[in-house]
């Protein structure tokens, strides 16, 4: 499974991206990752670009090959998730899981 953070926007319009892969043959890893993202509301996050708001970001959180339970809460297609969010309604589970690919991703330097 991959996850994959893009953000952009900003008041230079800079691009960053964050990406981890989890090892879907560690059941301990699958299922702490499983967690956090059962507790994103994909339904209601499929394409909310930008909140009217300059120089914001927006971030594009896209998971392929989600664990089982989060594909069929979210109805995903091709076996992907996707949400497009601006930065005032990345909070709770959408910061937690915003937060972990970017702490991951550094760690892997």
């Amino acid at each position: 499974m991959n996850i994959t953070v893009v953000r952009t926007g900003g008041f230079a319009g800079l691009r960053r991206i964050w990406r981890v892969e989890i090892d879907t043959a560690s059941e301990s890893a699958l299922d702490e990752w499983s967690q956090i993202l059962d507790a994103c509301p994909w339904n209601e996050a499929i394409d909310l670009d930008g909140d009217g708001v300059p120089d914001r970001f927006v971030f594009v959180i896209t998971v392929e090959s989600p664990p089982d339970a989060s594909a069929a809460a979210s109805d995903a297609v091709d076996s992907e998730l996707r949400a497009t969010l601006p930065e005032t309604r990345v909070v709770g589970p959408w910061k937690q899981l915003v937060n972990r690919v970017q702490s991951d991703d550094r760690a892997d330097i």
